[in-house]
């Protein structure tokens, strides 16, 4: 930063230049370290009140740091940040609330379309049940008529064979 602060400098520094050179050549000799702000201080000396360095003309102090706020500014400040930091407290739980309502809701909800779907299914259940035992009522109801058709004809057969046997008797006993 200092180099480049020298090298922009005009011809008319190289006084100071040479002044940064040797401190510089010094503190590397030296034991005790001395860093570069001290050097410039040594070489450039310190801003007068109301001026700044490096920053052209008409600048002050005051347009290029800004001023810092007093204790009152800070304080009030702050308070305003702890309403805001409160509202939000406040409306991330009434959000986290909504969200458990919703949640449950919609828990309630697919209880209840589960339920509809379980009612459904055992009624789907209960009318194919009844179709089935209509059906195998149906199929006894004809397997009971055929065997009582077959029972009929068995006993015509059976009436007819007893007549003819006693047809027969009645033959060998004229004889």
């Amino acid at each position: 930063m200092l180099n480049k602060f020298l090298k922009n400098t005009s011809k008319s520094s190289v006084c100071n230049q040479e002044k940064f050179e040797a401190l510089s050549a010094q503190a590397s000799e030296s034991s005790t370290p001395i860093d570069e702000d001290e050097i410039y201080r040594q070489v450039i000396r310190p801003e007068r009140h109301g001026r700044t360095r490096g920053y052209g003309l008409g600048t002050t102090p005051s347009s290029v740091f800004r001023a810092t706020p007093g204790r009152i500014e800070l304080t009030s400040q702050l308070q305003a940040a702890n309403v805001r930091n409160e509202k939000l407290i406040s409306k991330i739980e009434k959000l986290e609330k909504k969200m458990e309502e919703d949640k449950r809701e919609r828990k309630e909800q697919m209880i209840e379309a589960m339920e509809e779907k379980r009612k459904k299914m055992e009624e789907d259940i209960q009318k194919k049940m009844e179709e089935k035992i209509q059906e195998e009522k149906r199929k006894m109801e004809d397997e009971k008529k055929k065997m009582e058709e077959q029972f009929q004809h068995d006993r015509r057969k059976m009436d007819m064979i007893v007549a003819f046997m006693d047809e027969m008797k009645g033959k060998n006993l004229q004889r």
